[in-house]
């Protein structure tokens, strides 16, 4: 049975993940469209 805190410590890390995940695709996306303005 983990504690309360490592529970926490665990959801708050996830989102963190996601969180994390969404501003790499965001920037790619960024950089997609950049490159299509270039061209």
């Amino acid at each position: 049975m983990k504690s309360n805190s490592d529970m926490l410590e665990n959801q708050t890390y996830s989102r963190h993940t996601k969180d994390t995940e969404v501003l790499i695709n965001f920037g790619r996306q960024c950089l997609k469209n950049s490159f299509l303005l270039v061209d």
